[in-house]
């Protein structure tokens, strides 16, 4: 048989017009209905990833210290489109090196305990403990980041105590 459709033939083989129309009508209402998870599901991982970016700059603040530089800070500023910036001094005395910036947008942070964290050469957070708290918008689900006395950094799924 040839590959054009015949019309003497008995079957005809091919898709309406009719049968495309209602598969696309059904991949519409497919698409509105999965479009708001979709969103929600790259504002959450969003908040995730800036939460373990922000913990991976005080954890290598933490490494830099307990490796020879004397004294590590990190500026971070809270609010929307929030930012941090990692600093290094060689001594004491001695200017400020940048050793690592990360900007953060379309999430908010807010800052729970004394800010900058300044990290001694024994790795100790002399500032004290501090909690960031990582949303989307004010009222959705944080991301937590805790920063312990001893230089311990805790990501968690729950908003700061």
């Amino acid at each position: 048989m040839n590959a054009t459709v015949m019309r003497d033939s008995k079957y005809f083989f091919g898709v309406t017009l009719l049968e495309l129309m209602i598969v696309i009508a059904v991949i519409g209402i497919l698409a509105t209905i999965a479009y708001p998870s979709l969103q929600n599901l790259i504002r959450d991982g969003r908040v995730v990833s800036q939460a373990n970016e922000l913990a991976a700059m005080i954890t290598y603040a933490h490494s830099q210290a307990t490796q020879g530089i004397p004294q590590v800070s990190i500026e971070v500023d809270p609010g929307l489109d929030w930012g941090a910036t990692l600093r290094g001094r060689n001594s004491l005395a001695g200017p400020s090196v940048i050793l690592r910036q990360m900007d953060a947008r379309n999430t908010n942070l807010f800052a729970d305990g004394q800010l900058p964290i300044v990290v001694n050469n024994r790795g100790l957070v002399i500032s004290g403990p501090v909690c960031f708290d990582i949303q989307h918008t004010p009222g959705d689900q944080a991301r937590s980041v805790a920063v312990r006395v001893s230089g311990q950094v805790l990501v968690q799924g729950t908003p700061c105590p």
